[in-house]
């Protein structure tokens, strides 16, 4: 895929606060060191993936997975003692996107998953992954939940996985999984999962519930339009 304005923009609007974050770990020097090792990285990973087609919140997972890819072998100019391992390397990139003013609103808005015409919009997308799936794309089924304010969504494919193994760094797989975790902590919903693809299992068994808001619950005028959300669900 051609390095064009997506990627550009994700690496810009994440990059001040990755090199904060780096700055507070191992000091202005080795984070100036790293984030110039980790750009050339990021526009090599770009350029052998292609968009999955299955909506921007996907494509925005697939590129930020690259990105952590990045860093995580940018890192490797470090010091053996120093340098972060997977665990430390997702744990720096989840702090970035907690402290991130674009992703904060981004989140807020999947809320709008909840809505009727959001799950409409998810199930449609579920189904069409069962008709085709690009290389790194993702393939799940969407199902109702138990209660109000809840749904469910099985993964049996994931393209951060296979990016993952493609580049040589699987043991970054498990950093990446938890990325939905952060995003639900800043988008207020509890997710619960017992089985992860990254661990061997058959599937990712999300089980989401949207955590009420205290000016969400007051009622919306009669007849007011209902917002439109973002595509897809939360991916990995």
């Amino acid at each position: 895929m051609q390095y064009g304005m997506t990627p550009f923009l994700m690496w810009n609007i994440l990059a001040p606060d990755l090199r904060a974050e780096l700055e507070r770990r191992y000091g202005k020097e080795d984070a100036a060191r790293v984030m110039k090792a980790a750009y050339p990285h990021f526009r090599q990973i770009v350029a052998g993936i292609e968009d999955p087609q299955q909506g921007r919140r996907y494509f925005w997972s697939l590129l930020r997975a690259g990105m952590l890819a990045a860093i995580y072998l940018a890192t490797k100019i470090l010091d053996d003692d120093i340098a972060p391992s997977p665990a430390e390397c997702a744990a720096l990139f989840a702090d970035v996107v907690r402290r991130n003013g674009a992703c904060q609103r981004l989140a807020r808005r999947m809320r709008d998953d909840f809505t009727p015409m959001g799950q409409r919009r998810i199930q449609r997308d579920a189904l069409m992954t069962q008709m085709r799936t690009k290389d790194y794309g993702w393939n799940y089924v969407y199902s109702t939940g138990p209660a109000p304010g809840t749904y469910m969504v099985t993964y049996r494919r994931c393209g951060i996985l296979r990016l993952y193994k493609e580049l040589g760094v699987p043991e970054l797989m498990g950093a990446a999984c938890r990325f939905p975790d952060v995003w639900c902590e800043l988008e207020g919903v509890e997710l619960g999962r017992t089985m992860c693809l990254a661990e061997g299992d058959p599937c990712c068994d999300f089980q989401l519930r949207i955590i009420p808001d205290e000016k969400e619950e007051k009622k919306a005028p009669e007849g007011q339009k209902e917002p439109e959300g973002t595509e897809g669900e939360t991916a990995s």
